[in-house]
């Protein structure tokens, strides 16, 4: 929407109700959903080459942040610990690759 079009459409009144819901909410702003979706895009990639053959390839959605709880239910802790021990030694394992084959 252009600014000349709100100001047409959207009455003073009713732009300060926004204003003052969106300092409740800030996280309903369309920038706010796009820096998540850029802030996913990176461990999206290695995860995406870091995976194992055949295995499934991650998705967008699985580096998401869930704001409101309506996605999948709460992961116990554990589980979240071994997933990043996971991705970590993926990792260091294409780092060590990378040395040897460097001859470092």
């Amino acid at each position: 929407m252009t600014v000349r079009r709100l100001e047409q459409e959207l009455g003073h009144g009713e732009l300060q109700a926004w204003r003052a819901y969106s300092r409740i909410d800030p996280f309903m702003h369309e920038r706010d959903l796009r820096d998540d979706y850029r802030a996913a895009r990176t461990p999206l990639i290695l995860g995406t080459v870091n995976r194992a053959k055949g295995s499934r390839s991650p998705r967008l959605g699985d580096f998401l942040f869930d704001w409101h709880g309506e996605g999948k239910p709460r992961e116990d802790g554990n589980l979240i610990a071994a997933r990043l021990r996971a991705f970590l030694g993926c990792i260091k394992t294409a780092q060590d690759r990378k040395k040897a084959g460097r001859g470092e």
